[in-house]
């Protein structure tokens, strides 16, 4: 495995572990050898897994019956040709921008309200405001301004034409229900802007909230991200990541690839959803020292590890490998030493998860 690829083959073993483990069973009807309490645990655990995984499905499914997806897909992914082949969002924002910014965006000079008029395809400032608001149709086929965006307290480090957010809150609401919202309490930089050095923010997106913190305490970045609904869909991330020197993650510099494997000592994460866990682990540093151009699959094995943990218990772990062709091709290990080959359950779990993001963005149902 290329260097290059590392940050992406990492991120693929965590998605692997929940996609692959969540099918994976013993298809081989004549080992028999094995312990009938054995094999009635592991069946437990599996069909826990299973279960865990189904659920985790419904919740992203709860965003396309909020109304959220539908308005998400319709402002920042669809162009269309009456919008001059731009997402809604880029041909409205882009229209405002010619009309009312010059440089960067300095907040305190836009105070206002604003509304879209469908007619002459311009923004008109209707009135004065303490914040930034703007009426619009929720979509390039709405014709009445439904939609309303509000932006307040908000503040930033404005150097050049690069504005940085340090504190602010934009609501969106669409026929007075609110669909979105970001709340950045507090976003600190180091010495040289565009260094992050603290974040602490709320996204709603109907009908999940999501609470992000991130700290920098030295040579160590701490991330924690807790996302819930009213009716449950719980799921928690915690993160460690310690760097080689005492630099900052850039906004400037967004190829994470470039970024782990320059700054990364080492990372651990784990996510949580109902009862199953994933825990990752990567030395990113001792895989470094290895000054290879391409790393064997024992050299990725060596240095990381995803365990697989259903109610508390560790039930199989995410061993790397490749087929023939160089392509990822992992094998679930389970602690009774029985391995399964993911690549025959991917194709089955790569259309499930491909239904589900056509149904959160509504192109299924």
């Amino acid at each position: 495995m290329r260097q290059k690829n590392l940050t992406k083959k990492l991120m693929i073993a965590l998605l692997g572990v929940v996609l692959f483990v969540s099918c994976s069973k013993n298809e081989n009807e004549t080992e028999q050898v094995q312990e009938t309490s054995k094999i009635t645990a592991r069946s437990a655990e599996q069909q826990s897994i299973e279960t865990t995984v189904a659920n985790f499905y419904d919740c992203l499914k709860k965003l396309k019956y909020s109304g959220f997806s539908d308005f998400f897909y319709d402002n920042f992914f669809l162009p269309s040709a009456t919008t001059e082949n731009k997402t809604w969002y880029q041909y409205l924002d882009g229209k405002f921008r010619e009309q009312y910014v010059r440089g960067s965006f300095v907040y305190e000079t836009l105070l206002g309200t604003y509304t879209w008029n469908n007619s002459t395809k311009m923004w008109n400032k209707t009135a004065n405001s303490t914040n930034v608001t703007l009426h619009f149709p929720e979509n390039n086929a709405t014709s009445s301004n439904n939609a309303m965006l509000v932006l307040e307290n908000y503040t930033s480090l404005n150097i050049g034409k690069n504005s940085l957010p340090t504190k602010g809150k934009a609501t969106i609401t669409v026929n007075n229900k609110k669909i979105i919202e970001v709340d950045m309490r507090k976003i600190e930089y180091g010495l040289i802007p565009t260094l992050i050095n603290s974040a602490d923010i709320t996204i709603y997106g109907a009908p999940f909230t999501t609470v992000v913190k991130l700290e920098k305490n030295g040579f160590a970045y701490n991330l924690t991200s807790n996302t819930s609904a009213p009716d449950g869909c719980t799921t928690t991330v915690k993160g460690v990541i310690n760097l080689t020197n005492n630099s900052n993650i850039s906004t400037d510099n967004v190829d994470l690839k470039t970024i782990a494997f320059e700054n990364f000592k080492d990372l651990e994460f784990s996510v949580n959803f109902e009862d199953l866990e994933l825990k990752a682990k990567a030395d990113i540093a001792g895989l470094k020292s290895l000054n290879k151009n391409v790393y064997s699959i024992e050299d990725i094995n060596k240095f990381v590890n995803v365990d697989v943990i259903s109610s508390g218990k560790k039930v199989a772990n995410l061993r790397y490998n490749e087929d023939n062709n160089g392509k990822y091709d992992p094998d679930v290990v389970f602690l009774d030493g029985t391995t399964n080959k993911a690549e025959s359950y991917f194709s089955y779990f790569s259309k499930k998860v491909k239904h589900v993001f056509r149904v959160v963005f509504g192109l299924e149902k």
